[in-house]
């Protein structure tokens, strides 16, 4: 299922329809997630992470991987996940500071895609949050690299989001 650049070393591009096919390409991306995990959603309602697998797959990333901010989640908004990912935000509370998630501030210029981006080479992208189209792009190409750039522009303005330690109120 991954995509593999080809003879000349160019990226391969797999492109999907479904959301069935989103999630298995998603799943499949944080599976073999080695470094890094840059993911930003509306609010991961449609990314399937909060089954077993997810949580399994971001949970052996989380601690496969050292230093900070290694798994970053950037959302619109944080309802979803508050309501319903509690193995998501146990995951991180636990992992601290290799695994955030931070929310994009009301009126920020954002995307309409939906994207995963895994070490930084592995692509995975929806053209509209809304609706279940994209591709998936595997190897290193300017595609990924402006997303990247997207993503570093808007967390740099984000601001803190859940982080599934309770209040204590």
């Amino acid at each position: 299922m991954k995509p593999e650049a080809d003879a000349t070393g160019a990226a391969q591009e797999v492109p999907f329809d479904t959301y069935a096919a989103y999630r298995a390409h998603l799943l499949d991306t944080v599976r073999r997630a080695e470094h890094s995990l840059l993911i930003f959603d509306p609010d991961l309602a449609q990314t399937g992470l909060e089954n077993a697998a997810g949580i399994s797959a971001i949970d052996a990333l989380a601690r496969a991987t050292a230093g900070e901010e290694r798994i970053r989640i950037l959302l619109r908004s944080a309802e979803h996940v508050e309501r319903h990912c509690p193995r998501l935000l146990r995951l991180v509370e636990r992992y601290g500071q290799r695994m955030r998630i931070k929310l994009i501030g009301e009126g920020m210029a954002v995307p309409d895609s939906s994207f995963v981006i895994a070490d930084g080479s592995q692509l995975v992208t929806r053209f509209h949050h809304d609706r279940p189209r994209g591709k998936r792009i595997g190897g290193a190409n300017p595609e990924t690299a402006r997303y990247a750039a997207q993503f570093e522009t808007m967390w740099t303005s984000a601001r803190n989001g859940p982080t599934g330690a309770p209040l204590g109120i």
